[in-house]
């Protein structure tokens, strides 16, 4: 028997809330969006003042952390009744929850879950440094009576689901889906806003802190000879802690024409920030586990992808690491990483633009993901 034709009822349980743009809600929502053609779709959050998205329920206050390279909420002081009342009214099908959890919210709903709710974890980060992977290691205690309960373990790439296994104890090994984003709007964008004609166009779009490595490449763009250097403006996108450095190390080393500083970049301005690029950089030195941003600028496929050599981003462009993979933390090297293709032939270009055409269609949301997750659902509510 199968249940492909019966509508679901599920709930996406995201600890931290839903309005940051970062990698992790940018999956969730989307994910939830995709669902919602085929599914009813609740999310369940610490807090969400969106007003694009329907079915949001909020049970708790935040308290700001730094954890694995990152600053997360983590939920606290939560509305027990109001959430005891929710799941009551409630019956969940399927429960997605983006994994490692809090005890506090996720780890709580889970452990009020009837048997006849399926339940799905789904591992999204690897440990940052050693403090983080004891820190996961501790966790695995604390969520020993809730992950216990839950029926499959989903993980975004090979490298999440090898640790989560060995240091969780999984009995069996995570299905892998690779996190993803509705890509459509990246791959249709047209115009290019930012882009300066008769230069070679460089970009950076991330957090302007030191882990994301802005000031590498901003160092590396310095040291590139001076006929090179004439060629190229780079448009960097971001805020952060580094902003002033950054534009202070820019003023003291002569690079105010060369090196344009937009500011954070709105969601709707994003697709048309990434397609002005001829040159996409993400520098980042470490703490990646995966790399939505590097699908988005993939999607656009307005120039060669470049990216630091740490997991997650290897796990996206490890095909073509020799062409597209750089030593992090190091400007030297980005250097003449960058004199490779700011010479590189058209016909090399053009390679890698084909292969990176072809390569985004593993990161489909509407014909690989979307469809991986839902054979699950129906797998697990058939029996």
């Amino acid at each position: 028997m199968t249940n492909s034709n019966k509508q679901l009822k599920i709930a996406i349980v995201v600890d931290d809330h839903l309005d940051k743009p970062n990698g992790v809600q940018q999956h969730a929502i989307s994910l939830g969006q995709y669902l919602k053609k085929h599914h009813q779709v609740f999310y369940i959050t610490s807090r969400c003042q969106r007003s694009d998205l329907n079915n949001v329920y909020s049970f708790s206050k935040l308290l700001k952390v730094r954890f694995n390279g990152n600053y997360i909420h983590t939920p606290i002081l939560i509305d027990k009744k109001a959430l005891k009342a929710f799941l009551n009214i409630h019956q969940f099908d399927i429960l997605y929850v983006l994994t490692p959890y809090s005890p506090f919210l996720a780890g709580r709903i889970i452990k009020q879950m009837p048997s006849s709710t399926k339940i799905i974890a789904s591992f999204m980060i690897l440990p940052n440094n050693k403090l983080v992977d004891l820190s996961i290691r501790l966790l695995r205690r604390l969520l020993i009576h809730s992950f216990q309960k839950i029926d499959h373990f989903i993980a975004n790439t090979d490298n999440v689901a090898h640790y989560f296994k060995k240091v969780w104890r999984l009995s069996a090994s995570p299905s892998i889906i690779p996190a993803t984003i509705d890509l459509e709007r990246f791959k249709t964008v047209k115009s290019r806003p930012y882009h300066i004609d008769n230069r070679i166009n460089l970009l950076f779009l991330g957090r302007l802190e030191e882990r994301k490595g802005c000031l590498d490449l901003i160092k590396a763009i310095n040291l590139l000879e001076p006929d090179l250097k004439q060629r190229l403006v780079c448009h960097i996108g971001g805020q952060g802690s580094l902003e002033k450095q950054a534009k202070d190390y820019a003023q003291k080393h002569n690079l105010t024409d060369k090196i344009i500083f937009h500011g954070f970049i709105k969601e709707a301005d994003k697709p048309g920030f990434l397609a002005s690029a001829d040159i996409s950089i993400f520098p980042s030195r470490s703490g990646e586990s995966f790399g939505i941003s590097l699908l988005e600028a993939l999607a656009v496929n307005q120039g060669p992808v470049l990216a630091a050599n740490n997991l997650g981003y290897q796990m996206i462009l490890g095909q073509r690491s020799d062409d597209l993979i750089f030593a992090p933390k190091n400007p030297q090297t980005l250097t003449k990483f960058l004199e490779k293709w700011l010479t590189a032939s058209e016909q090399k270009r053009q390679n890698i633009l084909n292969w990176q055409k072809q390569h985004i269609n593993n990161y489909d949301l509407e014909t690989v993901v979307g469809p991986k997750l839902l054979k699950i659902f129906d797998e697990l509510t058939s029996k």
